[in-house]
């Protein structure tokens, strides 16, 4: 089923999500377009694509897919802001970003394969996503980059979130990186930043592996690209920035997980004779 909404608020969404809500039937929309502002706070809907040719918000409801198929998958050139919901994907992907902007604040992303994949712009700084793969099994939580999509500028904006995994939590395959904060818990790697030419920034987030073998995060884009962040084990110091250190003085534990490894110091992009700054503004 394609539904085109031309027809200002959503008044469409607000009857079909409260008949699924009231009546706990699943609504299957293969592709549903936007031309005015969408809301959507509750209901139940199948794999869905959503084409927003305005900006839409997701506040609640419940996507699930089962089967490779996406839960939901951004196909329109405007903002999705999601701050609610549950995303659930069986061997698919919880929310796929295929275009425009996602900007995402809450909400849970569950998958036997991946969580979020993004194409284009990410900016995550809230919710879960959680990717409980069989042993073995590539399972990612979040992926940057799509190999399918050529010429597009994928980036991750992670500022806060708790992201796990049953094999690596990040896998970068192109694009910008850039991590301020957050929860990175991996059976395996936590973050993979590859070997590709790209911004790669980490300032910050808790990283932990359960492997004695991997390590936490891998990648020559890690190279003078780390300037904070706590970590469960030792990192490579070729992965710090020039002025930071790794300090084990005061080991942190956070639900069972202690963070023994800590960056410290503080990294100046730009000096001017003797006068140190901490930015280029």
């Amino acid at each position: 089923m394609k539904i085109r909404m031309e027809f200002r608020e959503s008044l469409f969404l607000s009857i079909i999500s409260t008949m699924s809500k009231n009546k706990g039937n699943q609504i299957n929309i293969d592709t549903l377009y936007t031309f005015y502002p969408l809301a959507i706070s509750n209901g139940k809907f199948g794999p869905m694509a959503l084409l927003a040719s305005a900006d839409a918000n997701i506040t609640g409801g419940e996507f699930t897919a089962t089967g490779s198929k996406s839960a939901l998958t951004l196909t329109g050139s405007k903002a999705v802001n999601i701050s609610g919901g549950t995303f659930t994907a069986e061997n698919g992907i919880a929310l796929d970003v295929q275009k425009g902007t996602a900007n995402v604040s809450g909400g849970e992303f569950t998958s036997d394969y991946l969580g979020i994949r993004t194409a284009y712009t990410t900016n995550i700084s809230g919710g879960t996503v959680t990717v409980t793969g069989e042993e073995g099994k590539n399972a990612f939580a979040l992926y940057l980059g799509n190999s399918s999509l050529k010429g597009t500028s994928p980036v991750f904006n992670i500022s806060a979130g708790k992201f796990s995994s049953s094999f690596r939590t990040l896998h970068r395959y192109s694009g910008s990186l850039s991590i301020s904060g957050g929860t990175f818990i991996a059976n395996e790697v936590a973050v993979a930043g590859g070997n590709v030419a790209a911004n790669v920034e980490v300032t910050g987030g808790y990283f932990s592996t359960s492997s004695e073998k991997d390590e936490i995060l891998t990648g020559t884009n890690f190279n003078n690209a780390i300037s904070g962040g706590s970590f469960n084990k030792a990192i490579s110091t070729d992965y710090l920035k020039a002025g930071c250190s790794l300090s084990t003085a005061s080991p942190e534990t956070i639900e069972g997980i202690t963070y023994t490894h800590k960056v410290v110091g503080e990294y100046y992009p730009a000096q001017v004779n003797d006068t140190k700054y901490t930015s280029f503004e």
